[in-house]
């Protein structure tokens, strides 16, 4: 080659120098496997299937009217759809085969994903995309350091990695280790997922259990090294894609070369080249020296003779030819099973790709490819924000055999909380599985089915593809799952009330799978246990009626469709009473000459019977006690005399002591008019006539004084005495000829009685 001085670099040189003096290059990827259908027989054509050639937030619709954000990596499933894992938008996009785009994961936040509807989790710089033959997507969430798995159903879990913690990859359980920065992602016919950790410079294999472990990279800085794969530097791995027969394939970018890791764990370089010279050419028009650069344009044949220029996304079809994205040379490139090399689409200068011809089109920074199942290849044009599709590029392998698969120890039936590990019976090679679409019946986790629930558990096996064999679906297989009795509820816990206890208790720790009632048992002072209430639905119930010092222990059980299950331990308590509430102001009613008290009773009894004291006062005197020990809210009080003014206050009184007073109500004693005296009984004597009389049966409700009356003969009456305190008068003065007749009347406050019944003596 001819030397040429370098006074200033052009632009794509300049570029390559920048490079070289230390840009950061995040790797991403997704590689799909096509189906195996047969071989293409028609010329290649390109055409643009997503994007609109500017940069912005995807737009559900018509793909070829979306702008793309920035994302890189793409993947393609065995239908022919597309996915686009946009990175600076945060979500993954689909484009579907009739070519509109919606968005399948991510909510367009940047943040920390969230295990549930893929729909409704962040996500964080996705550099890494593929979807394996089950129709599941696999995307390395770089930021977050996780890889995780969105279903068919559209779930979204974390599949490897720990959220946030960034370290090197530790072999074992894929969720238990970390990653660095995890882009590049491929799986295989057995449905094990690779994926490149670019600043840990490894590659790892997660199998389907749910295993990691290294499978290229020593985790050094370096060239590619032949010889044991987990040996060997590595300087930027980014793209990963695997064969059919299990050959794993790594594009290391900036060592500019394609390494192959056979079956057997061996590396060796397949493409790309050291130039010893140091010699780099664009062209045959300028060449110069860089020391210890190993890159430079492509050339036709053996592809170890060939320079590249940052590799940087692989896809592998059926026949076992790698495509590789050559992004600075700005082609894509093939490396058949031969060795040998050839540019499938661009004309190597940089540009937006046009529809026809794909050697004919420009291409502007290429990087993400995906094959889909009829051998078209997608390419992802990051310079020009646009997708296209390359049909009838890709060889397809011949068809496989079909699989069968079914569970061959299928129990008859089943009783919650029990499980069963599935034996499979398949004519497929490859790795089987179980899915139950009864998740709340039977749950399946690590290849054991577990009874969860009650009802009709139904389960469906699965067998990936293999080498020899296509996957395939068994037959739904349905049995019954019965529940059990429930354990026993924890302890109650128990709260005094004071004349209640509130128990409170955790449900039993196994409900047998069913709904649970609860029955509630009582045993006071070390009785027998009696059951008091039972039906319960929630885990509290207030117990009435406990009373003074007395101990009571109570125990739960719980009872579903199956039975009831064992009593709770049981919890004790001792009643402890407290002094009741004040009673209600009594009310007052005057009954002249009595006055009837009734009060609302004490609102809490202070957990113990309660009886009742009453205290009176006449006229703003001094208080005193009239009656106590009663057990009902009534009283009379007797004795209440017209114009006296009569207070009255009640106060509850239980073992535990005595309330306050109860407010002060006040009344006025009034009279009514006195029932008539009795009838007179007169004694006569010489010259006189004593009268004497009984009191009234009603007094009317005051004291009492009396008038008398007389009539002599049949003459008319007239008062004699008035006034009388007494109920006796002595009349002076009768003559012997006469007789004399008298009557009395009680007059109080409120009036004269009627007069008595007459009584007549004659005189002697």
């Amino acid at each position: 080659m001819k030397q040429v001085p370098i006074p200033k670099l052009p632009q794509k040189v300049a570029r390559v120098a920048s490079t070289l003096l230390g840009s950061c290059v995040i790797a991403m990827g997704a590689v799909a496997l096509p189906s195996p259908a047969g071989a293409t027989t028609q010329s290649p054509e390109l055409s643009i299937v997503a994007g609109n050639g500017t940069q912005g937030l995807p737009a559900p619709g018509p793909a070829t009217d979306s702008p793309l954000f920035g994302g890189e990596a793409i993947a393609s499933d065995d239908s022919g759809n597309l996915y686009i894992a946009d990175d600076n938008a945060h979500v993954i996009e689909k484009v579907d085969t009739s070519g509109n785009l919606t968005i399948v994961a991510g909510t367009g936040d940047r943040g920390t994903p969230t295990e549930g509807p893929a729909l409704s989790s962040d996500l964080k710089n996705l550099n890494g995309i593929v979807v394996d033959h089950s129709g599941n997507i696999f995307v390395s969430d770089a930021e977050n350091r996780v890889v995780e798995k969105i279903t068919a159903q559209g779930t979204l879990s974390v599949y490897a990695g720990i959220v946030g913690v960034e370290d090197s990859p530790v072999p074992g359980p894929a969720t238990q280790s970390p990653f660095k920065n995890p882009g590049a992602l491929a799986v295989d016919a057995s449905g094990n997922l690779y994926v490149v950790d670019d600043s840990s410079r490894v590659v790892v294999r997660v199998s389907s259990n749910g295993t990691l472990s290294v499978v290229a990279g020593s985790g050094n800085y370096g060239y590619p090294a032949q010889g044991p794969a987990t040996s060997s530097p590595f300087r930027n791995p980014s793209g990963v894609a695997v064969d059919s027969t299990g050959n794993l394939y790594i594009a290391d970018k900036t060592s500019h070369v394609i390494a192959k890791v056979d079956t057997s764990g061996d590396l060796s370089i397949v493409a790309g080249k050291k130039d010893p010279d140091h010699q780099i050419c664009y062209g045959s028009y300028f060449c110069y020296t860089a020391p210890g650069i190993e890159y430079g344009t492509e050339t036709a044949g053996p592809a170890t003779s060939s320079f590249l220029y940052r590799p940087t996304f692989l896809a592998v079809d059926g026949a076992g030819n790698v495509f590789l994205s050559d992004q600075e040379n700005n082609v894509v490139s093939k490396l058949d099973t031969s060795g040998n090399l050839s540019i499938v689409v661009g004309t190597g200068n940089g540009g937006s790709p046009t529809a026809g011809d794909p050697l004919a089109s420009n291409l502007d920074r290429p990087t993400g490819l995906a094959l889909d199942a009829t051998g078209s290849l997608f390419i992802n044009n990051t310079g020009s924000h646009v997708i296209v599709k390359v049909t009838n590029i890709g060889e397809l392998a011949s068809p496989l055999t079909p699989s069968s698969v079914s569970i061959s120890n299928i129990p008859t039936s089943g009783t919650y909380g029990a499980s069963f590990t599935p034996v499979f019976s398949t004519t497929g090679d490859g790795e089987t599985s179980v899915t139950s679409s009864t998740t709340d019946i039977c749950s399946v986790a690590q290849g054991t089915v577990s009874y969860v629930g009650v009802g009709t558990c139904t389960l469906v096996a699965h067998v990936t593809q293999g080498a020899s064999y296509s996957a395939a679906d068994g037959a739904s297989q349905s049995f019954s799952v019965a529940a059990t009795i429930p354990s026993a509820p924890g302890a109650p816990v128990l709260t005094d009330n004071h004349g209640s206890f509130g128990l409170t208790w955790t449900p039993p720790s196994n409900t047998g799978g069913a709904a649970v009632t609860y029955s509630v048992s009582v045993s006071t002072n070390g009785g027998a246990f009696t059951q008091t209430t039972s039906g319960l639905t929630g885990t509290s119930f207030t117990y009435q009626g406990t009373s003074g010092y007395n101990t009571y222990a109570f125990k739960v059980r719980a009872t579903n469709t199956a039975g009831s299950g064992p009593l709770s331990a049981f919890s004790w308590l001792r009643a402890s009473p407290v002094a009741p509430s004040a009673p209600g102001a009594p009310v007052l009613t005057d009954n002249h000459g009595s006055i009837s008290l009734t009060w609302s009773p004490s609102s809490n009894s202070g957990g113990a019977p309660v009886t009742y004291i009453v205290g009176e006062r006449t006229n703003e005197g001094l208080w005193r006690t009239v009656a106590t020990g009663l057990t009902n809210p009534s009283y009379t009080f007797g004795g209440s005399r017209a114009t006296n003014t009569y207070a009255f206050v009640i106060v509850a009184a239980n073992i535990a002591g005595s309330s306050a007073w109860s407010p002060t109500t006040s009344i006025v004693a009034t009279a009514v008019v006195a029932t008539a005296p009795a009838k007179p009984v007169l004694t006569a004597r010489h010259g006189l006539i004593v009268v004497t009389w009984s009191t009234p049966a009603n007094v009317g409700g005051d004291s009492v004084t009396y008038t008398v009356r007389v009539k002599t003969n049949a003459g008319p009456w007239r008062q004699v005495a008035t006034g009388l305190t007494g109920r006796s008068f002595t009349y002076f003065n009768t003559k012997t000829v006469n007789s004399y007749s008298f009557s009395v009347s009680a007059v109080n406050h409120a009036g004269a009685s009627p007069w008595s019944l007459t009584a007549t003596k004659k005189a002697v």
